[in-house]
């Protein structure tokens, strides 16, 4: 568990990276934005995925209302290295809080809220905002 904690904390500081570089960037007007990254939208899909791939799950919690969540979209999930990054070594799955009940298990507050489980959905670590 400590080499999955010590990769966790590596992607953390990634994204977070990211998400601050993406921060000082105008937010896009669009509602429907492509990314790069390959969201499953089933949350027993994704477990069953990390559990065979042997990867933890990253879930992105968002909602459509949220213009910090179409930023991390536009800027973040599109850039090149950190889909690449998450399609190799994450689960990725994206969830709305406004038609999902997921965030619920999590105790999710704020959006965008980015969590990270295990295969068997027990969270390890989350980046909020």
């Amino acid at each position: 568990m400590g080499r999955l904690m010590r990769f966790l904390r590596a992607v953390l500081v990634v994204l977070t990276v990211a998400l601050v570089l993406a921060g000082g960037l105008s937010c896009s007007n669009s509602d429907s934005v492509e990314t790069k990254v390959n969201f499953l939208s089933s949350w027993d899909a994704a477990k069953e995925r990390a559990a065979s791939d042997n990867k933890p799950i990253m879930i992105n919690f968002y909602s459509s209302t949220c213009p910090a969540c179409k930023q991390l979209d536009t800027y973040t999930f599109s850039s090149n290295e950190v889909s690449t990054f998450i399609n190799e070594h994450l689960v990725p799955i994206k969830r709305n809080t406004l038609t999902s009940r997921l965030h619920q298990s999590y105790s999710i507050k704020y959006v965008p809220t980015t969590v990270f489980t295990d295969a068997s959905g027990k969270e390890i670590d989350r980046i909020v905002g």
